[in-house]
């Protein structure tokens, strides 16, 4: 499993088998863990993965710094599951548009489940990897009584 450089767009992240999918998926969930204040070692544990595994993935993302390991820029490939205003769309993503599209996906759950349209509201007009986020509440009811919106996994690293 070498790889010799990070995931960095569509055409390399096709490129991995469905178990290297997973094991990018693990080192995704502990950069996140390291954002949180984690070490490498503790956020990989936590993640189900090796620091090895991590650094592989996330190349230039983890640096060391002495003797700790610090993350730098994260410029790595997300494909996300994305409501659009053409239905849900694939979407290669940075880390601040997935932090984008974690808070759409929240308030359409929202709408859904409470009826609370705020935080919808204040997505309108926002722009994700070229597609608009959708944000129509009887687009979002439809598509929910057709039962095409799924909560579960907005990732789509299984694909």
């Amino acid at each position: 499993m070498a790889l010799a450089q990070p995931i960095r767009s569509a055409k390399s992240f096709a490129r991995l088998t469905k178990p290297q999918r997973a094991a990018y998926q693990r080192t995704l969930d502990a950069l996140s863990g390291m954002r949180r204040g984690q070490s490498l070692t503790a956020a990989a544990r936590d993640a189900g993965t090796t620091p090895r595994t991590v650094r592989r993935y996330a190349g230039a993302t983890v640096k060391r710094s002495g003797s700790r390991y610090r993350l730098g820029r994260d410029r790595l490939y997300r494909p996300m599951r994305v409501l659009t205003n053409t239905g849900v769309e694939t979407v290669g993503v940075s880390r601040r548009e997935a932090k984008l599209v974690g808070r759409h996906w929240n308030a359409v759950k929202r709408w859904g489940v409470h009826q609370d349209s705020s935080e919808l509201d204040k997505l309108r007009g926002a722009v994700v990897g070229g597609y608009e986020l959708e944000t129509d509440l009887d687009v979002i009811d439809e598509l929910a009584a057709r039962g095409e919106l799924d909560f579960e996994d907005i990732y789509e690293l299984a694909a």
